[in-house]
């Protein structure tokens, strides 16, 4: 069975570097420097805590009733594989050709951070939206051929703290990308509506 591989959107920076002239009749000034910007304070409506949840507390992030609309089922841990060992949880749909999984993740790392470790990804379905009250979430998929592995919608519930949904097909080439993504963004969804209820 071939390794999932999840998606990420990298920001280059640009830096302009002004460099002044010499003066004759005297020495040239002291160079300046400006401190450094800082980070844009994201527009989230709140801070919703995924610090300390475990997998069995993820497992309770879709009800029974949002299970339903996504057509899934059976949740259980997602499988650690020694390099992404983040609390979640796996729910699964139809088996067979027809089939795709949901997993949901509390990764304690920011939105930016935790998409620029996970490495390039098509420009084709990456977006950027709110889900759930107005919290920022980035969509992606794996670039270079690799878009059929699933596609991941990340949302910024805290500082340092990301919700990853991740939708992936039983069989390679089984969904579209967009049928992927907006699964995705549908279980993200979901997912904050419940922490949201959780307070």
């Amino acid at each position: 069975m071939p390794t999932r591989v999840h998606s990420v959107l990298i920001g280059f920076g640009l830096v302009a570097v002004t460099i002044g002239g010499c003066t004759v009749n005297g020495p040239d000034p002291a160079p300046t420097t400006s401190a450094p910007k800082p980070e844009t304070k994201t527009s989230r409506p709140k801070d919703l805590s995924l610090a300390g949840k475990q997998d069995a507390d993820l497992c309770k992030l879709l009800t029974e009733e949002q299970q339903s609309q996504l057509q899934i089922a059976r949740p259980r841990p997602v499988a650690k594989d020694g390099t992404n060992d983040f609390p979640g949880c796996i729910w699964s749909g139809e088996t067979g050709q027809t089939g795709y999984s949901v997993a949901v993740r509390a990764v304690p790392m920011s939105m930016a951070d935790f998409r620029a470790k996970r490495g390039d990804e098509s420009p084709d379905t990456a977006a950027t939206y709110a889900v759930g009250a107005g919290f920022p979430a980035a969509q992606g998929q794996r670039g270079g051929g690799f878009e059929q592995l699933g596609c991941n919608v990340d949302v910024d519930v805290a500082d340092g703290q990301t919700l990853d949904a991740f939708v992936s097909p039983n069989v390679n080439g089984t969904m579209s990308n967009q049928d992927m993504c907006t699964k995705a963004k549908q279980a993200a969804e979901a997912a904050v509506t419940t922490l949201q209820g959780q307070g």
